[in-house]
């Protein structure tokens, strides 16, 4: 996952469940202990085609899931071979709006995070709005364009030069920040002037939080293995290939590296 992604949802959800259970000692957490996931090369997709790019120079080119060029220079496969390629070229096309779906799960996390917390202590009109534009710029970025999908060299759940992704990111950690201050300072103060000191209805009400937002962690936690899972399949196919014929070194496109041991 985009590791913009990554810190709002971490900022947010953290921030959120401290603004309201500050004295308590519990917490959630949310992590990417899953997988780093890069490309090698540019990639392209398109209902006919998977291109594998370098420096605007196709190497790889799957045509239809089923013919294999290198360099333009259509490879004879086996059968054995032929079906790794099919699946490869299928599973690539699988993983594209699963990426996206993915993405859009961790920004509804972070907006819910807030919305759970702060929801009686601050005005959410305006992050909502941007919490909307931001979901259907990476909706945008992942849905079907008549199949057509473009990807840069290094991680493979957005263009590595679309920085308006980025920049929307950065907004909303900025804009909130204020925003999680005061509901930790209205919490701290509504205890004070309620019940002389007594911070129990807090931590009552982060406890609530905190098992709220662990469910849905753990939900996109298990969307995050389950897509890294699938990736890690198609850097296999990868390496079959590879090994397969020595032509095929340009097929190296998928880098999946693990934080476990082994992905269950």
């Amino acid at each position: 996952m985009n590791n913009k992604l990554l810190k709002l949802t971490a900022v947010m959800t953290a921030g959120a469940i401290a603004s309201v259970s500050l004295p308590a000692s519990a917490h959630a957490e949310f992590s990417n202990d899953n997988c780093d996931i890069e490309l090698n090369y540019d990639l392209t997709v398109s209902p006919d085609h998977i291109r594998i790019i370098e420096n605007d120079q196709t190497l790889v080119d799957i045509y239809k899931d089923q013919k294999l060029f290198v360099k333009g220079e259509e490879i004879d496969l086996d059968y054995s071979q032929q079906s790794l390629v099919t699946e490869y070229s299928k599973s690539i096309r699988q993983s594209i709006p699963e990426a996206g779906e993915l993405a859009i799960e961790a920004v509804t996390l972070a907006y819910e995070g807030i919305q759970v917390a702060l929801g009686e202590h601050a005005d959410l009109s305006g992050s909502r709005e941007k919490f909307d534009q931001l979901e259907q710029k990476i909706s945008d970025k992942f849905s079907d364009k008549n199949g057509h999908y473009s990807f840069r060299q290094g991680e493979f759940t957005f263009d590595g030069e679309d920085s308006e992704i980025d920049r929307m990111v950065e907004e909303i950690v900025e804009d909130m920040m204020p925003q999680l201050i005061g509901g930790i300072l209205s919490n701290i103060g509504q205890a004070v002037a309620n019940g002389d000191g007594d911070f129990s209805s807090i931590e009552q009400f982060g406890e609530n939080v905190e098992r709220e937002m662990e469910l849905r962690a753990e939900s996109i936690e298990k969307s995050a293995e389950e897509f890294c899972y699938s990736l890690k399949k198609v850097d296999d196919l990868e390496n079959e290939l590879v090994a397969s014929n020595t032509k095929l070194i340009y097929m190296d496109l998928i880098s999946v590296k693990s934080h476990h041991d082994e992905i269950q």
